[in-house]
C-alpha cells in the first residue's frame, strides 16, 4: 500500500546500514521492498552469506502521524525481544536497531526473515484441516500473549498515559484520536463530543478488566506467517498495549473463527458488558481508520468506506 508515511531508502543507504549491522564484509545482493504495510517500509534483503532478512524503517520524521503512532518502531522491537524470551511465540529475531538517526533519519531495525507467506495470501490454497489446526494454534498462541501481564492500562511505550484502571486509560487513547481528527478537520458521522459523550456514556463495562494484559491489538491473518500448513511467525506487534484482551483484532467484527475460539479458552463475549465493549472497541479502531485516512491522504473510496464502519458501529451501540 502506497502512503506517505513510506520512508523510500537508495541502494547506498541500504548498502551501510547492511555494513553497520552485519560488519564491512556482509553486503545486501538482493533487495526488494514489500508493499503490504499500510505506515512503516519494509525491505526484504538478501545477504551475500545467505542469510534473508527484513529491514523495517519508520515514516519519515517531519511527517504527520498519529499520537498513538509515535515511536511505535521501539514498541516492536521491544515487543519482538520479550516474545523471543519467553520462547513461548514463534517471532522473528530482531539482530539490530537504530534509532539515533545517524544513517538515515527514521528510526529502523532489522529482523530475521521467517520462512512462509502471510495466512491471508495462502488461506484459501490450504485444506479445511490445515485451516482448523491454524485457527486452534492461533488461538492458543494470542491467549499466551495475552496471559503476560502489566503493571498499569495503556498503550505499551507512552509510559505518561498509563492509568491504574482500563476505563480511564481508554479514554486517553480516544481522546487522543479525536484530537488527531479535530486537527486535520477530519468529517465523522457525529460531532466530536457526542461521540465521546457516547463513549463515556457505557465505560461502566469496562469495570470488571481489572488485569492490564499484554495485547497484540494488530493480529490478523496478514500478521500471520504460515509454512507448511504451520505457523512460523507472529509480526507487527508494533500496536502493542496493555489492556483488555477483547479488543483483540480475532474479538471484532471482521472475523469468523470458531476454531480460534476453541484454542483461545472460554470466550469473553458472551456477556452484555462484554459484547458492549467489544462495540467500543469496534469504534475506536473506526475512528482510528477514519482519521489516518486524512493523514495518509488515503482514496475518497477508502475514506467513505471507514465512515460508514463507523457509522454502523455508532448505531449498533445506541441500540444496544
Amino acid at each position: 500500500m502506497e502512503s506517505i508515511t513510506k520512508t523510500k531508502l537508495s541502494t547506498e543507504q541500504i548498502e551501510r546500514i547492511v555494513r553497520k549491522a552485519f560488519g564491512n564484509s556482509i553486503q545486501p545482493v538482493q533487495v526488494d521492498e514489500m508493499k503490504e504495510g499500510w505506515f512503516n517500509t519494509s525491505y526484504w534483503i538478501i545477504l551475500s552469506d545467505g542469510r534473508e532478512v527484513i529491514l523495517k524503517i519508520s515514516p519519515p520524521p517531519d511527517i504527520k502521524v498519529l499520537r498513538y503512532e509515535k515511536d511505535v518502531i521501539l514498541v516492536e522491537v521491544d515487543v519482538l525481544r520479550l516474545f523471543k524470551e519467553t520462547g513461548k511465540f514463534p517471532v522473528p529475531a530482531v539482530y539490530s536497531s537504530d534509532f539515533s538517526g545517524t544513517i538515515i533519519s527514521s528510526d529502523y531495525f532489522i529482523m530475521e526473515k521467517l520462512p512462509g507467506t502471510a495466512y491471508s495470501k495462502i488461506k484459501q490454497s490450504l485444506t479445511s484441516s490445515e485451516r482448523e489446526q491454524i485457527d486452534l494454534e492461533l488461538g492458543r498462541i494470542n491467549r499466551a500473549i495475552n496471559d503476560i501481564e502489566g503493571m498499569e492500562f495503556g498503550l505499551y511505550i507512552q509510559h505518561d498515559k498509563k492509568r491504574k484502571r482500563w476505563s480511564d486509560a481508554f479514554m486517553l487513547m480516544v481522546d487522543d484520536i479525536l484530537l488527531d481528527g479535530l486537527e486535520q478537520n477530519v468529517q465523522l458521522p457525529l460531532e466530536y463530543d457526542q461521540i465521546r459523550d457516547v463513549i463515556i456514556s457505557r465505560l461502566s463495562v469496562m469495570d470488571p478488566v481489572d488485569k492490564p494484559c499484554l495485547v497484540h491489538w494488530d493480529l490478523h491473518d496478514g500478521n500471520v506467517i504460515i509454512n507448511d500448513g504451520k505457523i512460523t511467525g507472529i509480526i507487527d506487534c508494533d500496536r502493542a498495549l496493555w489492556g483488555d484482551p477483547l479488543i483483540e483484532f480475532y474479538f471484532s467484527k471482521f472475523p469468523e473463527r470458531e476454531n480460534f475460539f476453541k484454542g483461545y479458552g472460554p470466550s469473553l463475549i458472551d456477556t452484555k458488558e462484554g459484547k458492549c465493549r467489544r462495540v467500543l472497541y469496534n469504534i475506536y479502531l473506526d475512528l482510528v481508520m477514519v482519521v489516518e485516512s486524512y493523514y495518509r491522504k488515503y482514496t475518497k473510496e477508502h475514506m467513505n468506506w471507514t465512515y460508514n464502519l463507523l457509522q454502523k458501529e455508532i448505531d449498533v451501540l445506541n441500540n444496544l
